[in-house]
C-alpha cells in the first residue's frame, strides 16, 4: 500500500448545462435505467485536466486562486458554442458520447492542462510504479504523455467525449443526443482513486 491509496486527486472539468442532463434522464427512462445514478451530475463531464494529486508545495487554495484567473473571453466562446453530436463508443467498458472536436476548446484544454501541472505531485518511484499500472498496453506517445504529464490521453491520444455509464447496453443513444453545450469549468476532488464521489471547490459560469 503506498500514500496514493488514501491521498485526494483533484481535476478539472467542463461541466454540461442543464438540457445535457434532461437529455439524459429521458435515455435513462427509456432504458429502464436507475434515476439515482444521475444525482451525483459531477460524474457526467469534460475531462480538462485529469485526476492528479496535489504537491505539499501548495494548498488548495492556490488552484482555486488559479482557476479564477482563467481567461474569462475564452471561457464565454466555449460556453456560447453547441458541440455537435458525432457518435459512441466503448473506452475501458465505458459507454462514451464522441462530439465534435474544436480548435477553440483544444487550445483552452492544453492552456488549463499546463498552468495547472505546477500544482501536480511528482510521485516517487514506488508511487509511479503503482499508478501507472492503472493504465494497460500504452502506446509510445501515451507513455511519453504519462511521464510529462502525469496522465496518458492527451492532445491526439483524447477525444471530446463525456463517459455515460460502465458495463450497460443503453439503446436510443442515436437519438437522444444531437449537441452539448457547457455551463460552467470546476475543479473537483476525490476522496481517493477508488471512490469516484466528487465534490465541487470553485466553479466559474
Amino acid at each position: 500500500m503506498t500514500s496514493l491509496d488514501t491521498e485526494a486527486l483533484y481535476s478539472i472539468v467542463l461541466h454540461p448545462n442543464d438540457i445535457f442532463f434532461e437529455e439524459c434522464e429521458l435515455l435513462f427512462n427509456k432504458n429502464n435505467l436507475d434515476l439515482t445514478f444521475l444525482n451525483n451530475p459531477f460524474r457526467f463531464n469534460f475531462q480538462i485536466k485529469a485526476p492528479f494529486y496535489l504537491s505539499h508545495l501548495y494548498s488548495e487554495n492556490d488552484m482555486i486562486n488559479n482557476l479564477k484567473e482563467t481567461n474569462i473571453l475564452d471561457l464565454k466562446s466555449i460556453f456560447d458554442k453547441k458541440y455537435k453530436f458525432i457518435s459512441t463508443s466503448q473506452i475501458n467498458d465505458n459507454l462514451v458520447i464522441i462530439f465534435e472536436d474544436d480548435q477553440k476548446l483544444n487550445f483552452f484544454k492544453s492552456s488549463i492542462i499546463r498552468s495547472f501541472d505546477i500544482f501536480r505531485k511528482t510521485l516517487d518511484p514506488l508511487e509511479f510504479k503503482k499508478d501507472i499500472s492503472r493504465y494497460n498496453n500504452l502506446s509510445e506517445k501515451e507513455f511519453y504523455y504519462y511521464q510529462i504529464w502525469g496522465y496518458p490521453y492527451y492532445y491526439e491520444c483524447s477525444s471530446h467525449h463525456i463517459s455515460l455509464l460502465k458495463d450497460k447496453n443503453v439503446n436510443y443513444l442515436e437519438s437522444s443526443f444531437s449537441q452539448i453545450q457547457y455551463g460552467s469549468l470546476k475543479l473537483l476532488k476525490q476522496k481517493n482513486i477508488d471512490n469516484d464521489d466528487y465534490i465541487e471547490l470553485t466553479s466559474i459560469s
